[in-house]
Formats: structure tokens, sequence, C-alpha cells
């Protein structure tokens, strides 16, 4: 399970998928950028939005976790984190979702 997730992370013939500040730093992912943009101006006022950016930093916290435990094969506690990324990231999904019903039922 880890394994994959590293090796997504990583991506094919060693060349990272993404970049190390997009995984670890919540501001540099494309989903950050645009929180840190317009999400924020435009929807803060929705209470959903504080928990999503709680939990958006938590799952990039995680990815940092895993990184350095695969790192020093510590695939057990490497596993253990992802299946809290798993969650975390359930989260976020559904607070989206919510923040989106929300928002289609204002306009």
């Amino acid at each position: 399970m880890v394994q994959n997730f590293v090796q997504d992370y990583v991506g094919s013939h060693g060349k990272q998928a993404i970049t190390n500040e997009q995984a670890i730093d919540h501001t540099q992912c494309e989903l950050g950028k645009w929180y840190q943009s317009k999400g924020k101006k435009m929807y803060g006022h929705i209470k959903e939005m504080i928990e999503f950016e709680e939990q958006h930093i938590r799952l990039h916290q995680i990815v940092k976790e895993i990184i350095a435990l695969y790192k020093y094969n510590k695939t057990h506690e490497a596993e253990q984190k992802y299946i809290e990324l798993l969650n975390v990231s359930d989260r976020l999904i559904f607070l989206l979702n919510v923040i989106e019903t929300i928002v289609t039922n204002n306009t």
C-alpha cells in the first residue's frame, strides 16, 4: 500500500510526479494555492472551510511523515500513517462536497 503511494509520489524512472514542496507544504500544492488565492476569500465564511484548512494541513504533515518513515525503512509505521492519510483524504473530499452543496444552494 504505502510502497505504491511512494512510487506514485516518485513517479516513473525516479522522476518525481510532484515536488517535495508540493508534497509536504500545504501552500504549494494546487489545492493549497487555490485555497490561499481564491478559496479562503470566496468561501471563508463557510464554517466547513475552517476544518478543510486544518485537514489539508494535516494531510501534508502525514505525507511528510510517510516519506521520512519510508526513507528509513520503517515500513510498518509508514503503513499506519498511510491509513491515517486515507482517512484525512476522505474527510477532505467530504468537506469539499459539503462546501460545494452550500455554495450551490446559496447561488
